[in-house]
């Protein structure tokens, strides 16, 4: 009996963090988005940051709705964790299924888009909430099981968008997106099978006005912390997009792969660097960052202006994508030790979906400054000035950001619900606040 459970338990272990594989579907949509709407929809190319901006807006709002859960039944993650991965599903593959350039193709992506984002981004919530209270880990600390599952899906992105275009271009988008949706449904069965006994029901619900959520979520940030953040994400967002259309339209799908897969295996590495070592928040961080930019932007912009050879023209985006690869990692790994550090009361849940809000509005931010090579077949002079913005958006970014260094580990970590303490701390801010009940101590887990 004990061998049993001590397997049950490995399983487990193994399994919980699978919702780690959605970063197959968030690398397809950062690379590959933009030559997908070059071929099937430019209008939509245009309209796409709303898709992306959503977020802001609902996330919180969802939040709430979660919060006031108690079903006695599922408690409140393990009904709409499933929920929210099966519908993710069909609207990312409504996304890459376009056929034809004209409105509907448009529409169908679109909202696709729309949707995909946000029940993407309340399975990812869903389950990390679970993880945490089974596991620990939280934001600062996400488990080796977790970066696996993370490396497999960068993997399974590249090896499905360029294996089935390889196959048949004309149908390379959806078919990658059928297999990619398939597996992480199959993962979030799996995800929800393996932690529906491991985790109590929590009881309780805390009612909040509509204004009193948004505070939560945002005044606690600093305004240039914040800013410094999402200007660095944007800029590599830019760059990572451009690099893979660079690659796929002027050179050959061979050379875009070999492109995309550079900055996968880039941002995997440096990830895994910065789990293990990047622990503190620093201005070196973000001088890093800008070399980054820097060094990426000025191979790309060689490999549009000089004519080197093919060979050459085809090496350098590949090294501008691993380039722009690693410092997307290192922007993101600053930017959850900036949210940990500075927001005020915020729990590691809205940490969590901050970091995944804000790099939302990054690609956003990117798909407009990119929208224009879209629309002009990969225009030299387009892309040029999409380069020259990211650049402008990494000085900024790096004349914003502060010069405090602080230690993750000496900062008090924010705990995964409300204490008695920031209930108070809420009240006296916030006067509309109606009727907030504080979980039980023993229904909450303030690792």
């Amino acid at each position: 009996m004990e061998k049993t459970d001590k397997y049950e338990g490995i399983i487990q272990s193994i399994l919980n963090p699978a919702d780690a594989f959605v970063s197959a579907q968030e690398f397809m949509l950062v690379l590959m988005f933009l030559p997908y709407c070059a071929e099937h929809g430019k209008l939509v190319t245009a309209f796409m940051p709303l898709s992306m901006l959503a977020p802001i807006t609902f996330m919180p709002l969802v939040y709430s709705v979660l919060h006031r859960f108690d079903t006695l039944l599922f408690g409140r993650y393990h009904l709409v964790m499933p929920l929210s991965a099966f519908l993710s599903a069909p609207f990312f593959v409504l996304t890459f299924s376009a056929r034809g350039a004209g409105a509907s193709a448009a529409c169908a992506i679109f909202f696709g888009l729309f949707f995909f984002v946000l029940f993407s981004l309340v399975y990812k919530y869903c389950a990390f909430s679970v993880r945490v209270r089974l596991y620990g880990g939280g934001v600062k600390s996400p488990s080796l099981a977790y970066m696996c599952f993370f490396t497999a899906g960068a993997a399974a992105a590249v090896a499905c968008i360029f294996g089935f275009r390889h196959y048949d271009p004309s149908t390379a988008f959806v078919n990658s997106a059928y297999v990619i949706s398939a597996a992480q449904v199959i993962l979030a069965i799996a995800q929800y099978l393996t932690t529906f006994y491991g985790i109590p029901r929590l009881g309780g619900r805390r009612v909040q006005s509509v204004k009193s959520v948004f505070r939560l979520f945002y005044t606690g940030l600093n305004g240039r912390t914040y800013g410094s953040s999402l200007l660095f994400m944007s800029a590599f967002a830019i760059q990572l997009m451009l690099v893979a259309y660079l690659a796929v339209v002027r050179t050959s799908p061979v050379y875009g792969a070999v492109a995309a897969t550079a900055a996968c295996a880039a941002f995997v590495i440096a990830a895994w660097v910065c789990r293990f070592k990047a622990n503190a928040r620093s201005v070196w961080l973000s001088v890093a960052q800008f070399l980054f930019i820097s060094a990426s932007g000025a191979l790309c912009i060689t490999a549009l202006f000089v004519d080197a050879g093919e060979a050459v023209n085809a090496i350098l985006p590949a090294l501008a994508a691993a380039l722009s690869g690693a410092g997307a990692a290192v922007a993101v790994r600053q930017t959850q030790l900036r949210f940990l550090t500075v927001g005020k009361r915020q729990t590691h849940g809205i940490v969590f979906l901050l970091v995944n809000i804000t790099a939302c509005a990054a690609i956003a931010v990117g798909f407009a400054a990119v929208s224009a090579v879209a629309f002009t077949d990969f225009g030299v002079i387009p892309a040029a000035c999409a380069f020259g913005a990211s650049a402008c958006l990494g000085i900024a970014a790096l004349a914003t950001a502060q010069r405090a260094r602080v230690a993750a580990e000496y900062v008090p970590a924010p705990s995964y619900e409300y204490d008695v303490g920031d209930a108070a701390a809420c009240a006296a801010d916030a006067t509309d606040i109606e009727n907030t009940s504080i979980l039980p101590d023993d229904d909450r887990d303030n690792t």
